[in-house]
């Protein structure tokens, strides 16, 4: 049974599948770690990832079946890094207060608190991305 199941349609595709899946420390099933261009010019469009590493021709697992870019954007997120900046408890509650941006838009709440965020030691791009939900940066209260 396939964990997972890509569906590759170059072999630059297929060499980066497998470059995360050895990283990971698979395998094919004859225990190598190499590329196969072989396998793939077989016709070895699908790239499954069970106990070791399997190509085949066709979509035999729709359950575990994704497209090679949204395995790469998986892989992406998957290694993201958050950032983390410690702020003092003032400053994280107004950064709070701003982000929840009740009774106004997100851009009008950073307007209105300009001033307050241009002085905020750990930079304007940091809070920015930040009030905008990005996921790598994070701010907590300092200790």
């Amino acid at each position: 049974m396939a964990k997972t199941l890509v569906h590759i349609t170059t072999f630059e595709q297929w060499k980066s599948v497998l470059d995360v899946w050895f990283k990971q420390g698979y395998k094919w099933r004859s225990g190598e770690q190499e590329y196969a261009e072989s396998r793939f010019e077989r016709g070895g469009k699908f790239l499954y990832l069970g106990d070791y590493i399997a190509y085949g021709t066709a979509n035999y697992d729709s359950e575990h079946f994704i497209e090679y870019s949204e395995f790469m954007a998986q892989q992406k997120e998957n290694n993201k890094m958050a950032m983390v900046y410690e702020v003092s408890q003032s400053v994280f509650d107004k950064l709070q207060m701003i982000k929840a941006h009740e009774g106004t838009s997100l851009i009008g709440a950073i307007s209105a608190h300009a001033p307050f965020i241009k002085f905020i030691e750990v930079g304007n791009k940091a809070i920015l991305r930040y009030l905008a939900d990005d996921p790598a940066i994070e701010f907590k209260v300092k200790e």
